[in-house]
């Protein structure tokens, strides 16, 4: 007899969370494509998939914590044995200056 597995919840978050975060930038980079750059109706278009897919992004980020919130615990548990605290500094310091030396990459240039 063939057992009938379950759906995986964690699988289908990771992978819509996957797919939303590759479409979040395709869709920003298409709105300001100089091609569609009279073309109201191509704006509104991809401003709303980039609107759409940025909440889809943020509901499965929220789904894939709460599914993951254990894994997630051990990395923020303070363990005189781990480097657990160090990773998570470095992953929080790099993500922060990205995002601030890309968000304002127009006023450095000027």
């Amino acid at each position: 007899m063939e057992t009938i597995k379950k759906f995986d919840r964690r699988a289908f978050t990771s992978i819509a969370l996957l797919i939303s975060a590759i479409i979040l930038p395709l869709s920003i980079l298409m709105r300001h494509w100089p091609v569609f750059e009279n073309s109201k109706q191509a704006k509104h278009l991809f401003t709303s998939v980039h609107a759409t897919s940025g909440l889809f992004f943020t509901l499965l980020l929220v789904v894939h914590l709460i599914l993951n919130r254990k894994a997630l615990k051990k990395y923020f548990v303070k363990d005189s044995r781990s480097i657990a605290q160090k990773n998570v500094f470095a992953a929080v310091a790099i993500v922060i200056f990205i995002i601030v030396i890309l968000s304002s990459w127009e006023l450095i240039i000027q």
